[in-house]
């Protein structure tokens, strides 16, 4: 979309900031090229005023690239309205230049800035002003009479520089919308991907494992298949943590899972379940298949030297391993696991149960 202000991401301030760069790019062109209209038309004073009108939204241009929307709303306001005024005054309502002030109604919309109340004001004020301007302008001469045929294209320009102006506008705040909501989805992306994922050792949490095992249970009961849990867990994990800091603690954990990754089929899903526990599940394997595998995790386990800090060790898992009905209720299935990984540690630890 827009790369070269992606650092501008402010809900409030983005559309304001985009739109404006638009709105004063538009105006600073569009008044060089009345400056030379109004050469051409010899109408001095409005030569002098239209001199004024670029430096003011050059000036415009530098505000608002530092996000400041207020100003350059001001600054906006007050310029085209002093133009449609000024250029009305020379040449006649008929010129059509107070259709300008039309323009301004987008720019109250966009600038979310504002309050509903200083908003509604600002349209009553732009209301206002259009009718102050129609019923002066049939009291004053006009200072620059021109014919009827340049003031028949004048207003038929005006027209339809105008209408240009509402479309570009609208592109422009459109364009801005849909970076947002572009933001907004991969905000949302990642905010959920966090939710699922395991700070720690980058593995899935409970809720994701739980979605991943509810997924499983649709394609058991299609396929009638089979699948069971490993439920694994750091023998003596507290003494690591006493003897050698939680750092080497969290260091270990991030081995283990790496371990646990690189062992384990592409289909298996392994989470982390809670403080040195992992949960791992087996699509399309039966409880003889878990036992094999936890006892190839096992050895892979202890057979590996932990090391961080410039401190090695090594340590061992106990293993639960229990098949999944998918029956019964989750939590029975990986409890069985559980009280499997339980035995196994009365039993002396590092060991695979099932």
């Amino acid at each position: 979309m827009i790369k070269a202000d992606d650092n501008i991401k402010d809900y409030q301030s983005y559309p304001a900031y985009l739109t404006s760069r638009y709105t004063v790019f538009l105006a600073l062109l569009g008044h060089v090229g009345f400056l030379v209209l109004f050469i051409f038309l010899q109408v001095l004073p409005l030569v002098y005023v239209n001199i004024g009108s670029c430096l003011i939204f050059v000036s415009a241009i530098f505000f608002n690239r530092f996000r400041f929307h207020r100003l350059v709303l001001n600054l906006t306001l007050i310029e085209i309205i002093s133009h449609a005024y000024f250029a009305t005054y020379y040449l006649g309502w008929e010129s059509g230049f107070y259709l300008y002030i039309f323009c301004l109604i987008p720019l109250v919309f966009v600038y979310r800035i504002i309050s509903p109340l200083n908003r509604r004001g600002l349209l009553g004020s732009l209301l206002g002003c259009l009718l102050i301007l129609y019923f002066s302008s049939r009291t004053w001469p006009v200072i620059h009479p021109l014919s009827t045929v340049i003031l028949s294209n004048l207003t038929l320009m005006n027209l339809i520089l105008t209408f240009l102006v509402f479309v570009i506008l609208y592109s422009a705040y459109s364009l801005s919308a849909m970076d947002l909501e572009r933001q907004l989805r991969l905000k949302n992306e990642e905010l959920e991907n966090s939710s699922r994922i395991d700070p720690l050792t980058a593995l899935s949490n409970r809720r994701d494992i739980i979605d991943l095992i509810q997924c499983e249970r649709e394609k058991m009961l299609r396929n009638k298949s089979h699948c069971c849990f490993i439920l694994g867990d750091i023998d003596f994990f507290k003494r690591i943590n006493d003897s050698y800091g939680h750092n080497y603690g969290d260091d270990t954990l991030k081995q283990v899972a790496a371990i646990l990754q690189r062992t384990l089929r592409k289909q298996d899903h392994v989470c982390r379940w809670g403080g040195e526990e992992f949960l791992i599940v087996l699509p399309d394997t039966d409880v003889a298949g878990g036992k094999v595998a936890a006892e190839k995790l096992r050895m892979g386990i202890e057979s590996f030297s932990f090391s961080s800090q410039d401190i090695s060790t090594h340590i061992t898992m106990t293993f639960g391993v229990a098949p999944y009905d998918p029956l019964l209720a989750i939590e029975d299935s990986i409890k069985q696991a559980d009280d499997l990984l339980l035995f196994g540690k009365q039993q002396g630890r590092n060991r695979v149960e099932s």
